[in-house]
Parts: C-alpha cells; sequence; structure tokens
C-alpha cells in the first residue's frame, strides 16, 4: 500500500513490525507490492466500489490492530485475569471498524 494508505490505516511500514506475520516468507523475484496493486486492480475491473475495497482495508488493518495488544496478568481477589498493557491498539482497531472508544 501506498504511504497514504498506510498512514490512514495506522499501518505501521512493514510487515516485520507485527508479530503475527514475522513467520511471513520472503521469495526471491516475488514482489508483495506488485501483487496489492494487481489486486486492486482486479478488484476495480470487475467493479467492486471504491468504498467497499476501502472497508476491506480497514477490516484487516483492525485485525493487525487487534494482534498488537499485548496483557499482563491481573489477580482480583481469587480471580485470575489480564489487563491490557497499552489501550492503543484497540483504539486503533475501534477507529477501524467504526467504534467510538
Amino acid at each position: 500500500a501506498d504511504t497514504n494508505l498506510r498512514k490512514n490505516l495506522g499501518l505501521a511500514q512493514g510487515a516485520d513490525q507485527y508479530p503475527t506475520l514475522s513467520t511471513c516468507l520472503t521469495v526471491d523475484g516475488h514482489d508483495d507490492g506488485e501483487d496489492f496493486r494487481e489486486t486492486k486492480q482486479a478488484l476495480d475491473d470487475v467493479g467492486v466500489p471504491a468504498n467497499a475495497i476501502h472497508l476491506a482495508y480497514r477490516a484487516v488493518a483492525a485485525c493487525l490492530a487487534l494482534a498488537q495488544i499485548k496483557f499482563k496478568p491481573l489477580q482480583v481477589g481469587d480471580a485470575e485475569g489480564n489487563e491490557i498493557i497499552d489501550a492503543s491498539p484497540l483504539k486503533l482497531a475501534a477507529q477501524l471498524i467504526g467504534l467510538h472508544y
């Protein structure tokens, strides 16, 4: 995705910034950016409305944001639970799917 789209979706610069994607492979001679552009063009060619494409981008970006949430153990009385360490990924995900947090 281009810089403006990544910025609007709150995306990091590369897949290496997302632990859930850290096991993805890089294939010599394969250009993910070109694949993205071809997929976008194909969606345009078959008539998928631009707003629907953007909603799909927002949904994927929200999932990536949710995967960034880190927790720490929390003991409340005799119950065990977890507490979110940093709520910013949750806030971003909520914003991307149209919720107010």
